[in-house]
């Protein structure tokens, strides 16, 4: 299971939320196993405990698309993360 919060503008760049620390731990209770952050809230994920999670950080929902169909293809894909430089 994949999830994500945020926002999209009308050209596709994500945005920041807030409360992404609960939201990260909701999803992980209901099982997904990704989490798409945008880039601008990876710096309120880098000492969060995911557990099995795995934060992918995206700039645009292209990003996402492009993570979520490489992660499908090989689950264990190198995919962005927010310790990765931007």
């Amino acid at each position: 299971m994949v999830a994500g919060s945020g926002t999209i503008d009308a050209d596709g760049r994500t945005g920041p939320i807030g409360g992404i620390a609960q939201k990260i731990a909701g999803a992980e209770a209901a099982g997904a196993r990704l989490f798409m952050v945008a880039a601008d809230n990876c710096s309120d994920t880098i000492d969060l405990d995911t557990g099995e999670m795995r934060p992918v950080r995206v700039e645009t929902m292209h990003d996402a698309v492009e993570a979520i169909s490489a992660r499908a293809d090989d689950h264990d894909a190198t995919l962005p993360t927010c310790e990765d430089p931007a």
